[in-house]
Formats: C-alpha cells, structure tokens, sequence
C-alpha cells in the first residue's frame, strides 16, 4: 500500500452508522501520507478520531490542523483496542485542538517519532506506546500531559498540565527523559509520575509545580514534583526544581520504591518537603548525592514511619529534618563515611551540624539521643597510615 491524503478539508458534522465516525481512517494500510488537512469535527460526541490509523505501519501524519469541539474525540489515534497499536509511524508537525475531557490529542502507537506538534486537550495531551521518539511537542492539557510505555526517548517538550500530572509512567521502563520543560498543577498533579516503573532516566529537566494544596491527610495523592510508588533503579540528574504547594514535595516516595538514585539537582524552592519517605510504606536503598536545597520552606529531609531504610546521603548538605525510625548511611567521598548498623531518629534544624565527617574526624551530637546509635565508621586518606 502507497498513497497520499492531502490539502483536503473535512467537516464532521453527525453521526455514522452505528454512531462510530471519523475523520480519515486507516485499517491495515503502509506508506499512507495524511498532508496539509484541515479536519473539524462540532458537537457529536460519537467522534472517534479525526485521524485514525488501525492496523497499519510506516503512516505519516503531517502538517494537519485538527479542531474538535465536542465530546469524545480523539485528535490523531494509532491505537485499537486490545493493546493494538500501529508501528514505525511519523506525527510532525500538526496542531490539535480537542475539547473533551475523555479525549486524546494523540494517541501514538509503538516505535513511532512524534515531533513538532502543538496539541491542546481536555484530557490526555499524549499517550505513547513503547520505543517511541517525543520530541519538541508543546502540550496543554487540563488532565495528564504525556503518559508513556518503555523505551521512549522524551525529549525538548514543553508540558503544561492543569491536573493528574505532566509525565505520567505506568509500568514503563528505560525511558530517557531530558531536557522538558514541566509544568503541572491541581491536587493530583505530580510533575512526574511513576508507577511500577523501573530504569528510567530523567536528566536536565524544569520541573514546576503549583497551587498543590491537599489537606496533610491527602498527601500520598500525587501532588509532588517527582513521585515514586514500586518504582525502582531509577535515576534522577541534574534537574531543576520549583515546587510550590503547601502538601507538594519535591521527592515522594511511597510504596515499594528503591535504588532510586538522585543526584546533582537544584531545588531552587519547596514550600513543603524536599525528601519525603515513609509514611507506613516500605523505601529502601535510595541514594541522594550532592543535591542542592535552597529556599526550602519545610523539611529538607522527613522520614516517617519505619519503612525508610539503608538511605544513602553522598556529599549531600542536609537543614532541617524530621526523622521516626531509620537505618541511614553518610558519606564525604573525601574524609569518609558513617554507615548506622540500627535504626535513628531524630529532629533538628541542621542535620549536617548533628553528623559530621572531617578529616580523621566523624562527629555526631549526642544532645540528640536518636542518632547516637551504633554504627560502622570508615575514614579516609588517614595521614598517620
């Protein structure tokens, strides 16, 4: 199969038979080009997609204006039910408007490059398949922004999301992530969401949060810069942060979520938590390496509950913290390190001033009966050896 659907306009206006319309469809086609269409669909809320590509491989979608007022009505869909989903397809270049609150601007298959796009929705901005290229998108959404499989490369977009979070990742694995700009705002909106989601890499994004004010009984909801819940090995790189909400904090962890690795960020405002562990679920082995806090309104570090464990702090400053019970390491890759053998608590304005390691030296406060506890010290470049 090869062809062209081009410069054409389209205008749904009603209903088809068996109340299931479209604006272009596609079912097991190859090498279709959709080019320069202007495609309009009003109040019918039976719209299934203005551009719709079953079955099919190696689409190219370009260039096309999709406008659909009513409910319903998906922009561009490479998806059929089932999980099955076009492949090696290209989305360039068009601008998608879609007013409904269960709609998809586009709703991409597996191994598909989506680049360039404009997409405003009511819904979903993108959802993605696996191995998939996404790539200097602009996306307003007043649901979730991107939602994504594995293996995706999620690259220069901007995402701006009114609720339910920018970048959603549900069982999604090695996905690489850079260089976005977030935005996402409203009681469940997390900058970025994972889920069982294993093996990612988030590098050199802005990530903002705003006007997240659950009450304090809602905050495992999803209101945080970055939320982890049974995610693991996941890692988190040079981003920048302004988070602003009175429950929103910077680094949620709920749930079976470990070997998260976080390190070299800027948080440059938390109304609430940076760090934030616990809260009766089960955190382990998560490590935090030279991170910067600044203009931090609440804790940099609350560790609640007794599920936080063998948390790791590398050259990694640390104000005000709130701790109930867990089994922490520190390390100066310098002078060396102090590795707890039982669980510590505590509170206090500085915990870097509480737990020193200098230079043949380890300090911690004993006023504060919590961290005095038996541990494993390590120095060095000891001088007298």
């Amino acid at each position: 199969d090869e062809g062209y659907i081009y410069n054409n306009t389209v205008d749904v206006p009603g209903s088809g038979a068996g109340g299931r319309i479209w604006g272009v469809y596609l079912n097991g086609t190859s090498n279709i080009s959709i080019l320069k269409n202007n495609l309009t669909a009003g109040e019918d809320t039976l719209l299934v997609s203005s551009i719709y590509a079953k079955n099919s491989s190696d689409s190219i979608i370009k260039n096309n204006i999709i406008n659909n007022t009513g409910a319903g009505y998906n922009g561009i869909s490479l998806y059929d039910a089932g999980d099955q989903y076009s492949i090696y397809s290209t989305i360039e270049s068009n601008t998608i408007e879609v007013a409904s609150t269960s709609s998809y601007g586009i709703r991409g298959g597996n191994n598909t490059n989506i680049t360039n796009n404009e997409i405003t929705s009511g819904y979903y901005g993108l959802f993605s398949g696996v191995n998939s290229n996404i790539l200097n998108n602009t996306i307003f959404s007043d649901d979730t922004g991107i939602k994504v499989g594995s293996g995706c490369v999620i690259e220069s977009n901007l995402v701006v999301s009114l609720d339910s979070g920018a970048l959603v990742i549900e069982t999604g694995n090695y996905n690489n992530i850079s260089h976005n700009i977030i935005n996402s705002s409203g009681t469940e909106g997390s900058g970025i969401y994972f889920s069982t989601s294993n093996y990612n890499k988030i590098v050199g994004n802005n990530i903002t949060t705003i006007n997240c004010n659950p009450t304090a009984s809602q905050r495992y909801r999803n209101c945080h810069a970055i939320k982890f819940v049974e995610s693991k090995v996941n890692q988190i790189l040079n981003n920048t942060f302004n988070v602003r909400g009175s429950e929103s904090d910077v680094f949620y962890f709920y749930q079976w979520s470990y070997n998260n690795s976080i390190s070299n960020n800027n948080i440059t405002y938390a109304q609430a938590d940076v760090i934030s562990m616990g809260d009766s679920s089960v955190s382990l082995m998560n490590n935090f390496t030279n991170n910067t806090f600044n203009n931090v309104q609440g804790l940099d570090l609350n560790i609640s509950g007794e599920g936080a464990n063998y948390t790791y702090f590398i050259d990694q400053p640390i104000a005000g913290y709130h701790i109930d019970s867990g089994i922490v390491y520190f390390k100066d890759t310098e002078f060396g390190e102090l590795k707890y053998l039982e669980a510590i608590s505590g509170t206090g304005t500085n915990l870097s001033s509480d737990i020193i390691i200098g230079n043949n030296s380890i300090f911690v406060n004993s006023s504060n009966s919590g961290l005095n506890k038996s541990a494993n010290l390590t120095f060095y470049n000891l001088s007298w050896i």
